[in-house]
Parts: structure tokens; C-alpha cells; sequence
């Protein structure tokens, strides 16, 4: 320790006398350590002064932006993200260079619908083996469009959804093997729409929350962070009004509100390390 400080506290009300009856102004004395040292009195009173972020270690403070400036990113996704919705902005925010992959009306796995299956990660074989980040987006067309069956914690194929997703993080891994990946989850539409939506049980007698549970359970199991849009950013069933144009895919103040959501969450990232070495 190479000092003790002595700080005075006054309180006074309207300009009165000092309230704190007890308190002794000791601004003005002298104190001395064992050693014989005179302190000097307010020497200590810019103290503040080594709370300024720069000077914290002796480095300028980084929020984790640094890291992602020009890093090399592509994403895999259905419309929220082949759509010029939360893409360009979180490209804008970040100066990520984006690869976009991501295929409208697509999923990961098989389809028990009219629906094409396989649409999602047929495209993961076009991953730039250089890339630097690669975003999973699964989306709600997994659960509202194709039904794919949602399978169990341990599935590895592409015949339910928790094995979709398990396979599709190991397919990327594989193609891009330096690439960080993260998963952004899935919200669910407004109450308007038709099948994408919370509330309402699919064609395989399933929910949409239990698939918004396979995205967290396998993404958690295989140590790959998740973007959590459906649970934590505020967009969802309650709040299509103000972010969505059409029950589902997000208006001008949705894709903000996700993109700069993303951002805030690879920032995030970023601060503890995760585009480090």
C-alpha cells in the first residue's frame, strides 16, 4: 500500500450549518507514518483520476470491437438472415465482412412437409474454408414450415432437429476448422401468424419453445455461445407489433434491435477472450 487517505463528508441543507455534528475537518492536517513521512494534506484529492479507463492497466479500454473489425464472417440461416434485415446492420456495427449463405424457407433436417428438406445445411459445404466466424441461425421454419421431428439431446443426424443441430455444428467445424462458430436462437412470430408462433402445437405434436430448448441444450453440450434473440432481446410473440412487419420477419426497428442485440453479444464475446488464440 503506498498511501492512506482521510476523506471529510459534510451534508447541509439550503446553505445551513454542516448536519453531520460529529464529523472534523481534516483537510488541513498533517499526517505522518511510522516512518516519519509527512503526507500532504489533499494529496490525495484527484484520486478519481484512476478510474478513467485508459489508465486502467496502463492500456486504452477496448469493448471488444477491435476483434471483430474486417474478421471474415458467414452465415447460415433461413430469411431473418438472407433478408436485409439484421445483417447489414450488424455488419455496419461491427465491420464483420459478411458471406451470407442463408436460404429463405430453409431448415437444417428432414422435412415431413411439403416443405424441401435439408435446405440449410446443404449450404454449409459453400463455407469459405478461411472464414473467421460462422453464425448458425436456425430459425422457426424447422418447427412451423417443415416440422422436422424434434428428436432428443444425444440425436447426431439430420432426421430430428436436436440431431440437426449437433450435425450441423460438426459439418462446420469440419469445413471452416479455425472458424469461431455461434448460434443465434430463434424467436418465435407474432400471434397473427399462422404456424411460427409460441402457443400453437405442429403437426408432429410438438411446441415451439421445446425446439427453442434444443437450440440451448445442444449449442450449450457442444460449447458454442448462444445469441439468445428468443429469449433475451426483447423480440417475440409480445412485441411483433413493434418489431415485425408481418408477424414474423423483422420491420426497420426489429433488424435494429436484433443486429445491435448481436453486436452488444459478440462484444461480449470478444471482452472474455473468444477471438483470441
Amino acid at each position: 500500500m503506498s498511501g492512506f487517505y482521510v476523506q471529510r463528508s459534510a451534508l447541509s441543507i439550503n446553505g445551513g450549518p454542516n448536519v453531520f455534528s460529529s464529523s472534523e475537518n481534516l483537510s488541513n492536517s498533517a499526517w505522518t507514518k511510522s516512518a516519519g513521512v509527512t503526507a500532504v494534506a489533499n494529496g490525495a484529492l484527484y484520486l478519481g483520476l484512476l478510474s478513467d479507463p485508459a489508465n486502467i492497466g496502463g492500456d486504452p479500454y477496448d469493448d471488444g470491437s477491435a476483434a471483430l473489425v474486417g474478421k471474415k464472417l458467414t452465415l447460415i440461416g433461413s430469411s431473418i438472415s438472407a433478408g436485409a434485415y439484421y445483417v447489414p446492420v450488424l455488419a455496419g456495427l461491427t465491420g464483420m465482412v459478411p458471406t451470407n449463405l442463408a436460404v429463405s424457407g430453409s431448415a437444417l433436417g428432414l422435412s415431413t412437409t411439403a416443405y424441401p428438406s435439408y435446405g440449410m445445411s446443404n449450404a454449409i459445404t459453400n463455407i469459405p474454408v478461411d472464414a473467421e466466424l460462422v453464425i448458425l441461425e436456425p430459425g422457426p421454419n424447422a418447427f412451423g414450415a417443415q416440422e422436422t421431428p424434434l428428436g432428443a439431446l444425444g440425436d447426431t443426424t439430420y432426421a430430428t432437429h436436436y440431431g440437426s443441430l449437433w450435425a450441423a455444428c460438426a459439418a462446420i467445424r469440419a469445413r471452416a476448422p479455425n472458424a469461431k462458430i455461434v448460434m443465434i436462437g430463434t424467436y418465435s412470430g407474432g400471434p397473427g401468424h399462422a404456424t411460427h408462433r409460441i402457443g400453437r402445437v405442429n403437426g408432429q405434436g410438438n411446441t415451439m419453445d421445446q425446439f427453442f430448448n434444443a437450440e440451448r441444450e445442444v449449442a450449450k453440450l457442444l460449447s458454442i455461445p448462444l445469441i439468445d434473440v428468443g429469449g433475451e432481446s426483447g423480440i417475440g410473440y409480445l412485441t411483433s407489433l413493434l418489431y415485425m412487419g408481418d408477424e414474423l420477419h423483422p420491420n426497420a426497428a426489429g433488424s435494429l434491435r436484433h443486429g445491435t442485440f448481436d453486436a452488444e453479444e459478440l462484444r461480449c464475446l470478444s471482452r472474455r477472450g473468444f477471438f483470441g488464440a
